[in-house]
């Protein structure tokens, strides 16, 4: 098993942390959006090369309490599914 590699855009960074600071008594639930990105000198081929990382480019704040959390949270990622979706198929 390889390791895993994330790397994280400023924009997703300093949402992340200014929404936490906001909030800083509060649970923040948030969603992280990115992709799959490999390396110039990698290929799909070779299993054993692990150049890929996942890229984490923006993120997506949802709500700020734990009491029923799973009813809102479904509700608020098919929001934001919804909106990504047609934002994409446009």
């Amino acid at each position: 098993m390889g390791e895993s590699k994330y790397e994280i855009s400023q924009t997703a960074y300093v949402k992340l942390v200014l929404h936490a600071l906001k909030h800083k008594t509060s649970t923040v639930n948030a969603i992280l959006t990115g992709r799959l990105k490999q390396s110039p000198g990698s290929s799909k081929d070779n299993s054993n090369d692990n150049t890929e990382a996942m890229e984490i480019i923006d993120v997506i704040p949802l709500s700020h309490a734990q009491l029923g959390l799973l009813p809102t949270l479904e509700i608020a990622i098919t929001q934001v599914c919804q909106q990504f979706f047609f934002v994409v198929n446009k």
